[in-house]
């Protein structure tokens, strides 16, 4: 399952990206900025949309969770 596959099956994870995306577009700051809005702000509500604690059987995978989570690594560059 790509990213963008994981993103069909979970709206809401397309408006965590978009909110990444913003974060990048207006306060790329340095890693450690980025680490920490990701591990404060995103990373919660995240776990909730990809992994074993996901609402959607499907993204209920080790697979889908490392899918997902290399999606958002790059999108914040950390």
């Amino acid at each position: 399952m790509t990213f963008d596959e994981i993103l069909k099956i979970e709206p809401e994870l397309e408006k965590l990206k978009s909110e990444a995306i913003e974060y990048m577009n207006n306060s790329p700051g340095e890693d450690w900025e980025r680490g920490r809005h990701w591990y404060k702000q995103l990373k919660p509500r995240f776990i909730q949309l990809a992994g074993f604690m996901a609402r959607k059987p499907e993204l209920q995978t080790t697979e889908a969770y490392d899918t997902a989570y290399l999606g958002f690594v790059r999108i914040l560059k950390i």
